[in-house]
């Protein structure tokens, strides 16, 4: 679920000492801690293709329009027959002029999973903030490809910035293939990729004006939100990584190595300079104007590698 929802969900709990700014985690945990925000409360105000999601992810029958019998099979609940509607007289017939527009179907009106009214499928077509798909998907494979190379508790290990061994068929990864026959390739990334969330925001947390700076895996609240949805798009799409993302620079199955992991990094961009400053490193220069060019550039400046994760950082006070 993306920090949008997250967000919205909180308020809806009344849990508002919450902030806007405050990691994705912090939203998770405060709701699963509420005694208001029980499982089935927060099934009730999910939409029906959020319930879908649910119901695909774990091998649970999705089928009909009915919220309710989608919830009630997430939560094991034993569907009751309907009861019968008693009879009502027939309606006297009243003629009527045709209308000289069709009527609305009623599931376009009362469909909680359609569209707002105010989305034309023009406008929906064009991507937000101007940033293409195609760039989309490079801006999420240099961070996944990051994501994997930081793992440390895996055997070997690689660089060590957080510790978690997810992705490794001989380790977390066959924990994840048995939990999620389905969708493990991508959960696997979208794990490591949290992981790098959390250690990234807790970097950004020791600076001053936290969300005035732009890193490798926060690039301001729209983008990730529209970086999220692509990665969740793929997880549902049934395709594999390397087929989805043609511009993933490291094979995920293949043995790590530091020297091509640089060369890389390094061929994305030109030569980027950087200021080592208490808590990271300051990209120097102008902030690139396009989201691609700036992930390019603060990948790069993550040569040399170092022992702790040296979050890369642009401040566009």
């Amino acid at each position: 679920m993306t920090k949008r929802r997250l967000v919205w969900l909180s308020r809806e709990f009344e849990l508002l000492e919450l902030r806007n700014s405050q990691p994705k985690a912090d939203f998770i945990e405060a709701l699963a801690g509420s005694r208001h925000a029980t499982y089935e409360a927060i099934l009730e105000l999910l939409s029906r293709n959020e319930l879908k999601d649910i119901c695909y992810a774990y091998d649970v029958d999705d089928s009909g329009r009915e919220k309710r019998k989608i919830v009630d099979r997430i939560l094991g609940v034993t569907q009751h027959p309907p009861q019968k509607a008693p009879k009502e007289s027939p309606p006297k017939v009243v003629a009527q002029a045709k209308p000289s527009q069709p009527e609305p179907v009623p599931s376009q009106l009362f469909d909680d999973a359609a569209q707002p009214a105010s989305i034309t499928p023009r406008e929906k077509s064009q991507p937000i903030s101007g940033i293409s798909d195609q760039a989309l998907d490079e801006i999420l494979s240099l961070q996944l490809t990051v994501a994997w190379a930081g793992e440390g508790t895996c055997e070997p290990p690689r660089l060590g910035w957080w510790q978690t061994d997810i992705l490794d068929p001989a380790g977390g990864g066959d924990l994840m293939s048995r939990l999620l026959p389905k969708t493990h390739a991508w959960a696997s990334l979208e794990a490591a990729r949290e992981a790098a969330l959390r250690v990234d925001a807790k970097a950004r947390s020791m600076m001053s004006d936290p969300d005035k700076l732009r890193t490798l895996f926060y690039l301001g609240f729209e983008l990730d939100e529209r970086i999220a949805g692509r990665l969740a798009h793929y997880k549902r799409s049934g395709i594999a990584p390397h087929e989805a993302l043609a511009s993933l620079p490291v094979d995920f199955g293949m043995e790590f190595s530091a020297d091509e992991l640089v060369e890389r990094l390094r061929s994305s961009t030109a030569k980027v300079d950087h200021t080592v400053v208490p808590g990271g490193r300051q990209v120097r220069g102008a902030v690139p104007e396009t989201p691609v060019s700036q992930v390019r550039s603060l990948a790069a400046a993550l040569i040399p590698l170092s022992e702790k994760y040296p979050m890369p950082f642009y401040n566009v006070k």
